[in-house]
């Protein structure tokens, strides 16, 4: 899917330079990168230690900021954490403040439970304030029949969706609605047959 183009702060928290560059190099296929466009860090403060307001000063020193990628959640949740639906909510509140403030989109990464069955949501680790504070929230689940991406939202119509991953791009690709994708497969085994 097209958007439009800007800056980006990737926050690659659980990389080093040397894996993040084989990382670029696939996603961008011989392409140049913009270093101007680009801005990535593999260390950043916690929340409760001035994150948001470090991304409040790139966005700032930038021309067009479009998109803060933080992978992963873990890495910037207060040290001191507490448990619990409020410490969840706590955690995001503040990007949830600046991606609205300052119209971009701020998308955080998360670990999914282990476990089986349920909505999309319930797969979230942590409690629902997780989900409550974001203004969407999408899982990737994969099983049996392959990969699908939920996605719900304040915004954005719900959704779930088909798709692959191809390890030699490092790209994912939306195949269709997953409910209609299935059927296909399910059909095709049953003409094979």
């Amino acid at each position: 899917r097209r958007c439009d183009v800007g800056d980006v702060l990737y926050l690659a928290l659980e990389d080093n330079d040397r894996r993040l560059q084989s990382r670029i190099q696939k996603l961008m296929q011989s392409q140049p990168v913009d270093g101007q466009r680009l801005c990535y860090q593999t260390e950043w403060p916690h929340v409760d230690e001035g994150c948001a307001d470090r991304i409040r000063d790139w966005a700032e020193t930038v021309t067009e900021p479009r998109l803060v990628v933080i992978d992963t959640l873990q890495r910037i949740r207060p040290i001191k954490e507490k448990d619990g639906y409020k410490a969840d909510y706590e955690a995001l509140k503040s990007l949830q403040k600046l991606a609205s403030d300052l119209g971009i989109a701020v998308v955080v990464v998360h670990h999914t439970r282990k476990q089986e069955g349920g909505e999309a949501v319930d797969a979230i680790s942590g409690t629902l304030g997780l989900a409550a504070c974001a203004d969407a929230h999408m899982v990737i689940k994969r099983d049996g029949q392959g990969t699908t991406l939920f996605s719900e939202g304040r915004d954005i119509p719900g959704g779930e969706h088909a798709m692959e991953f191809n390890k030699n791009t490092c790209r994912w690709r939306l195949l269709g609605d997953a409910s209609d994708v299935r059927r296909s497969n399910e059909r095709k085994v049953i003409i094979d047959a």
